[in-house]
């Protein structure tokens, strides 16, 4: 490491994925990044001050290098280091169905497995060498590669990259060994009673044989062979239509001409993985889905289909989600069920939209005890926010609260040029970030309540119970609104 920067550099925010393997499908990927969640920024001091705000985002550089890979470039003058990100489509939504799991543990492979030719602990080295860092993940519809180092490394670091993901080495040993992890975190699954209450909500509302409602198991990593992880990458890594983020103290005609000499010398081997999806067709039917388990406390997932992404309304979607229950401490659900009720640990809700279905979620922890009277609670909200105009001053107060939230969410330039890229990624218009704060203020409370209306449907809930609790007792306080179904997992 680089003397005058170490300390500065080990500071810099990770950007590698969590490469973990699917559990809930698609619909929670861009939380953070377009459903355009608050994290809880400053608070102004008065609900109308919103009004005065005013913020346009830098919109990055847009060029395409010669093998058909789209580059999104902020020139970063302030702090000493490369950083960026290289968007793909395809994952585990693409494994064939004996072999789920098969691109998350591509990814690791990938990464694991270093250079062909060279020794995978000669590659760690290199990097090391110049404190820089190179990271693959998958997840269900698209993956990254990511990498930052010292801006003076630029030009060994790009060739790293380069060197990773066109001519990648899949040590044996180490795919070995990443399939290993990937089969002891399966097993350990069946501790964890969030983890199977996601898994059993997936499997009853698409089915299993659904590519939304199907899992990673012990039987499918075991059948994943280092053949199949080396087509797999084939078919994933491809330049073609992937979309790189990148941040850099050159300009951006410097940085252009680096990447030609680099990135663009990757040649596409494969076609393009397509953007579309099948719709998610649910085919669990309402109702409340015991898993009996002796823990301490239980889990409960709600759900039922929800919009699509890219709607008009997304902008009134996302004041709802806030209101009802995406906002840590001032939405319906947190309030009423935690604050007010002292029901549950957590509680949040809203909906996650994807590209052709999302779903409407809630999630909380509680005691087993608590389970009923949560659920009816939850029910309750569920159907007056739908019937019940929401108080002009607490929309006013979540508008504030997700005005101030987004415009944090530029702070960092190697951010702000990722955000932007997901946005194209996903198909989001380019002047969305800059039209955000007018759309936002134009959306009142009749928009909200207009959002309940429209996809907020509890006659249709799936609710799943992952508990120590009788199927008897449920039956008797919640038999009237919902049928009651045991089920093994």
């Amino acid at each position: 490491m680089k003397g005058k920067y170490q300390q500065f550099f080990k500071q810099r925010p990770c950007c590698s994925g969590s490469g973990a393997l699917p559990v809930r499908g698609i619909f929670f990927v861009l939380l953070a990044i377009v459903c355009s969640v608050g994290f809880g920024g400053c608070a102004l001091q008065r609900a109308d001050k919103h009004s005065a705000l005013s913020f346009v985002p830098e919109l990055p550089e847009r060029f395409t290098l010669s093998n058909g890979t789209k580059v999104l470039y902020l020139q970063d003058q302030v702090n000493p280091f490369i950083s960026g990100s290289l968007l793909f489509r395809g994952g585990s939504l693409d494994d064939p169905i004996d072999q789920i799991g098969l691109s998350a543990v591509t990814g690791s492979a990938i990464r694991e497995g270093g250079v062909a030719g060279l020794d995978p602990k000669v590659f760690d080295q290199l990097l090391d060498d110049i404190g820089a860092s190179i990271e693959v993940s998958f997840g269900d519809e698209s993956g990254s590669a990511s990498f930052s180092a010292l801006s003076e490394d630029t030009d060994r670091v790009l060739k790293l990259y380069t060197q990773l993901l066109s001519n990648p080495g899949f040590d044996a040993a180490r795919f070995e060994l990443v399939r290993k992890i990937a089969i002891d975190r399966i097993k350990l699954r069946n501790e964890s009673p969030g983890t199977i209450a996601g898994i059993a909500f997936s499997e009853i509302y698409y089915g299993k044989d659904s590519i939304y409602g199907r899992s990673a198991s012990q039987v499918s990593l075991s059948s994943i062979t280092l053949d199949a992880v080396r087509a797999n990458a084939k078919k994933l890594l491809n330049p073609q239509g992937a979309i790189l983020a990148l941040s850099a103290p050159d300009s951006a005609a410097e940085i252009r001409a680096k990447l030609e000499a680099t990135l663009g010398q990757w040649k596409v081997t494969a076609a393009p993985i397509a953007a579309e999806r099948p719709a998610a067709i649910p085919v669990g039917a309402p109702g409340i889905y015991l898993v009996r388990k002796d823990f301490p406390q239980a889990v409960i997932d709600i759900g039922h289909s929800g919009p699509k992404r890219l709607m008009p309304d997304m902008f009134a979607r996302n004041i709802f989600n806030n209101y009802f229950g995406l906002s840590a401490f001032g939405s319906i659900l947190f309030s009423e069920i935690r604050d007010k009720r002292g029901l549950a640990y957590d509680v949040s809700g809203g909906f996650f939209p994807a590209t052709e279905s999302g779903i409407f979620s809630i999630s909380l922890g509680t005691r087993n005890e608590q389970v009923i009277p949560a659920l009816s609670a939850i029910y309750d909200i569920s159907r007056s926010t739908r019937e019940t105009l929401p108080p002009q001053d607490n929309i006013e107060k979540v508008k504030v609260g997700d005005l101030r939230s987004f415009v944090f969410r530029f702070d960092d330039v190697s951010g702000t040029v990722r955000r932007q890229a997901l946005l194209d990624f996903y198909g989001f218009p380019q002047g969305h970030d800059r039209n955000y704060i007018r759309k936002t203020k134009l959306v009142t409370p009749g928009d909200v309540q207009e959002i309940a209306r429209k996809y907020l449907h509890p006659e249709k809930f799936v609710t799943v119970v992952v508990g120590n609790l009788r199927p008897e007792d449920l039956s008797r306080e919640l038999g009237s609104q919902y049928p009651i179904y045991e089920v093994d997992f």
